[in-house]
């Protein structure tokens, strides 16, 4: 997995530009940002917003969790996944769909999950 300042264009809905920052819930914006700022800077990245969103409780449990997806990608993708920079507006469709893998998982779908991930990792 690496950063992609030019997101896959076979990945965009309808071919059509990536979504703007601006239209995505603050669950997604945390989930796309812990994502980005893991990948720039290594894993103590997200640690900060962690902190900020869940404050003293469960942030073991949060970080331990999503360094557990990190994983999973790293070994387990298919191709590169499109994210892009920490301060970039665009929301890349990769992003998205890892955005709603984990809403998916919260809303006690996993078949939904399963499916949406199985466009970036193997099975």
């Amino acid at each position: 997995m690496r950063p992609s300042p030019e997101p896959r264009s076979d990945l965009r809905e309808g071919g059509s530009e990536d979504l703007d920052l601006a239209h995505l819930s603050v669950g997604e914006l945390l989930v796309i940002w812990a994502l980005r700022m893991r990948l720039a800077r290594g894993p103590s990245g997200p640690v900060a917003g962690f902190r900020l969103a869940f404050g003293l409780a469960g942030i073991e449990a949060a970080l331990a969790s999503f360094e557990g997806l990190f994983g999973v990608l790293r070994r387990h993708c298919r191709c590169d996944i499109g994210l892009h920079a920490p301060g970039c507006r665009c929301v890349s469709a990769d992003e998205m769909t890892l955005a709603g893998v984990i809403a998916a998982l919260q809303a006690g779908a996993p078949l939904h999950a399963q499916l949406m991930a199985a466009r970036l990792v193997d099975a």
